[in-house]
């Protein structure tokens, strides 16, 4: 019993509150992934927003590969029913766009042209290998030697730490090696014979020549032609021949020759006596 009145109770339940911090904003570069490492509460639901890009938005942990810059808004609801929000902004650095010179088709011992990429301010270059080229950190480059052998030329190009690559191809012919047949061989005096030439890699021109018996003269004229094969008529007397050939003539260095001796055979013989 009071005298003023009386006096209540009042429960008030203090309850754990907590908040929740999703990681730094992150910068990626186009076609890159990058795993979010927000605040981890034990035995808390997740849940991420948007749901799209990413690998599993009820990970604490997911991969994230957007390809435009978003916004991922972190849901965390605590095991005593708490629910707290934040988010992270995932920036997509454009890779460089850029476009290389064509491939190049050259001679063995050739130079081939100036071989070259986009020119985009503010990015830095490398070519790979750099083997005969007078820059290999420029957007445009010359070749310092020729080349006796194929070669793959890629270019990286970095802009704002973003790469693109693409790569220039120089196909070099290299110097054919050719054979010469004759067909028949020997010949019978009086006789035709077939020049034959066969290379490796196949060469589109050719240079036949028979030997005067003081110099070598040119069957056909000019000197490089694109007949193959040669017929030869009326050969009287043993023969020298030789061929020589070149790819995409003139400017290929044109292979050795080959040369090829033809014997004549004289059937004459004892006249035939009919009884």
């Amino acid at each position: 019993m009071y005298t003023y009145g009386e006096t209540e109770d009042y429960l008030i339940p203090i309850e754990s509150c907590f908040e929740i911090d999703a990681g730094d904003d992150l910068y990626l570069c186009e076609g890159d992934s990058a795993t979010l490492n927000p605040q981890i509460v034990q035995g808390a639901v997740y849940q991420w927003s948007p749901n799209t890009y990413i690998s599993n938005p009820n990970d604490p942990n997911p991969d994230v590969y957007p390809p435009n810059t978003t916004t991922y808004v972190l849901s965390v609801d605590s095991a005593a029913g708490h629910i707290a929000t934040d988010s992270i902004t995932i920036y997509i650095n454009p890779n460089p766009v850029i476009s290389v010179s064509q491939d190049q088709l050259v001679c063995s011992g050739g130079y081939p042209s100036d071989i070259s990429v986009s020119n985009i301010p503010g990015a830095t270059y490398l070519w790979f290998p750099n083997n005969n080229l007078a820059d290999a950190t420029a957007n445009q480059t010359a070749f310092t030697s020729s080349l006796t052998s194929s070669e793959t030329y890629t270019i990286s190009v970095e802009l704002t730490g973003c790469y693109s690559s693409d790569s220039v191809q120089i196909q070099v012919n290299p110097i054919p090696i050719v054979s010469l047949a004759a067909n028949p061989n020997p010949v019978c005096e009086g006789g035709t014979v077939v020049l034959q030439a066969t290379s490796i890699p196949n060469a589109n021109f050719f240079q036949f020549q028979q030997y005067n018996g003081s110099s070598w003269v040119n069957i056909t004229s000019p000197a490089m032609g694109t007949s193959n094969s040669l017929v030869i008529s009326n050969i009287n007397t043993i023969t020298d021949f030789r061929v020589r050939v070149a790819e995409n003539w003139p400017g290929c260095y044109p292979s050795s020759f080959d040369n090829l001796t033809v014997p004549v055979f004289n059937p004459s013989g004892p006249p035939i006596i009919h009884n």
